[in-house]
C-alpha cells in the first residue's frame, strides 16, 4: 500500500498494473475476509491512480465479476468496502452507458436481495445499506438522463 502513498505512485501504479490487479482478484477468490476488504481498497486505489484509460477499462472489465460474487458470502464490513470499490472502478474503468447500467443492476440486485430477490433474503446493516445507495447514486450521476433505461 505504501506504493499509492509516495510521489512515484503514478509511475508504481502503470508498471505493476498487471500484477497488482491480478494479486488483488486472487484474493477475492482465496483470500479471508480481512484480505478481501484490503483488496477492496487497494483496487480502489489502483482505479483513481492510473485514471481512465485502457489500464482502467481492463481493471473494470476484469474486476466486475468478481466483485459482484464477492457479496454473496463476504461480512458487512467487507461487502461497504466491495461495494465503493465498485462504484470507483466502474466510476473511472467504464467505456459506455451500458457498463455502468451493469454495476447499477448489481448493486440493485444487492439491495434488493434484502427482500429475497433473485435468492435467499439476508439482512444487512444499516451502514451496509446506506454504502450501497451511495454508490448506486454516484453511478447515476455518470449517466446522462436520457440514457436511462427506465425497465429496472
Amino acid at each position: 500500500m505504501e506504493g499509492f502513498t509516495i510521489n512515484y505512485q503514478l509511475q508504481f501504479a502503470q508498471k505493476n498494473f498487471a500484477t497488482l490487479l491480478y494479486r488483488c482478484l486472487n484474493s477475492f477468490k482465496k483470500g479471508s475476509s480481512k484480505e478481501i476488504g484490503l483488496a477492496s481498497h487497494a483496487l480502489g486505489l489502483l482505479a483513481v491512480t492510473i485514471g481512465c484509460g485502457a489500464n482502467a477499462h481492463e481493471l473494470y472489465r476484469e474486476a466486475i465479476h468478481p466483485l459482484s460474487k464477492a457479496f454473496k458470502s463476504a461480512p458487512d464490513t467487507v461487502i461497504q468496502s466491495i461495494l465503493e470499490c465498485l462504484a470507483i472502478v466502474t466510476f473511472v474503468g467504464r467505456s459506455n452507458v451500458e457498463e455502468t447500467e451493469k454495476a447499477v443492476k448489481i448493486i440493485l440486485g444487492f439491495i434488493h436481495s434484502q427482500s429475497g430477490f433473485k435468492g435467499i433474503a439476508r439482512k444487512h446493516s444499516a451502514a451496509v445499506l446506506t454504502s450501497a445507495i451511495s454508490a448506486w447514486s454516484f453511478l447515476l450521476t455518470s449517466i446522462d438522463g436520457w440514457n436511462l433505461s427506465y425497465n429496472h
